[in-house]
C-alpha cells in the first residue's frame, strides 16, 4: 500500500520504530522547513542529558500547485510522518521577511505550506516551536547566526557532516529548537 511520500521517506518511515519517549528520559521531535514545492524534515532525538542524534531525515513533496487538493494530500504527507515518529515537540523554521518586493509572493507560498504543518501538528495536540531565526536561535539557547550551524559538520553530537542540504539543516535546527523551548 502506497502512503503517497517518495521512495527515500517510505523507506525511512518503513525502517524505523517509533518511541517518542527514549530510554533515560529523553525525548524525540520533528523539525521542519518548508520550501514552495518541498519540505524538509528532521528527527531528532535527544537523551536528558542533552546528547542528541538524528533519527531519521527525508523530504516532502507539495505538488507543484497550492491547490486545496495539493495541500490536502500534503497534509496526509505531514500526518504519516508524525504518525510514525511520534514526536513529542515540532519545531519549524519559518521565513524571515523578504529582503525585497519581489520575494513576497514565495514567502507566501511557503507560508501556505507551513500553515498545514500548523494545523497537522494542533490536530495531534503536539507542542510547536516556530518561527524565523531569531526564534529558532531562542529554542536553542544560543546567539550565534544560524549559518554558524547550518555550515558546521556537527552540532550537539549530531553529524550533520553527510547532510549537505541546507534546508535539511535547518529543520534539524528546528528540531533541537523544539527540545529546548
Amino acid at each position: 500500500m502506497s502512503t503517497g511520500l517518495d521512495s527515500r521517506t517510505e523507506s525511512v518511515l518503513a525502517d524505523t520504530e517509533a518511541q517518542p519517549f527514549l530510554a533515560g528520559g529523553g525525548m524525540r521531535s520533528i523539525g521542519f522547513r518548508a520550501e514552495k514545492e518541498q519540505v524538509a524534515f528532521a528527527v531528532v532525538d535527544c537523551d536528558g542529558n542533552g546528547n542528541c542524534e538524528l533519527h531519521a531525515d527525508g523530504k516532502l513533496s507539495v505538488a507543484g500547485d497550492e491547490t486545496s487538493k495539493a495541500l490536502a494530500l500534503f497534509r496526509n504527507e505531514v500526518m504519516n510522518v508524525i504518525s510514525k515518529y511520534k514526536p513529542v515537540a515540532i519545531g519549524m523554521r519559518t521565513s524571515d521577511n523578504p529582503k525585497q518586493t519581489r520575494f513576497f509572493q514565495a514567502m507566501l507560498s511557503r507560508a501556505r505550506v507551513e500553515g498545514v504543518i500548523l494545523e497537522a501538528a494542533g490536530f495531534r495536540s503536539i507542542k510547536v516551536h516556530y518561527g524565523a531565526s531569531s526564534t529558532i536561535k531562542a529554542g536553542m539557547g544560543t546567539k550565534k547566526r544560524l549559518s554558524t550551524y547550518t555550515s558546521a559538520d556537527s552540532i550537539r553530537g549530531i553529524d550533520l557532516s553527510g547532510k549537505k542540504n541546507v534546508i535539511v539543516r535547518e529543520a534539524v535546527l528546528a528540531a533541537l529548537a523544539a527540545l529546548g523551548s
